[in-house]
């Protein structure tokens, strides 16, 4: 059984990956902006921080949802 306070860890990883993939999204879009080529590493690391979010959400539905489970079969 999951506690709050795990919910709120799994939150706050979920909200960090969030910000770290629009910091690597708005790094992507002022080089292009400035008629820059972004390099390959700015779009590897977007890239990664994408999985990231992908990840922690994924995490955060599956914990819901056994915990939904547990309460709606007890």
């Amino acid at each position: 059984m999951m506690t709050k306070r795990d919910m709120d860890i799994l939150n706050m990883a979920h909200e960090e990956a969030l910000r770290k993939m629009n910091a690597a999204a708005v790094a992507i879009a002022e080089d292009i902006t400035d008629g820059e080529q972004p390099s390959k590493e700015m779009v590897s690391e977007y890239k990664w921080c994408r999985f990231g979010v992908e990840s922690t959400r994924r995490d955060l539905e599956y914990c819901l949802a056994l915990e939904l489970a547990e309460i709606m079969d007890p």
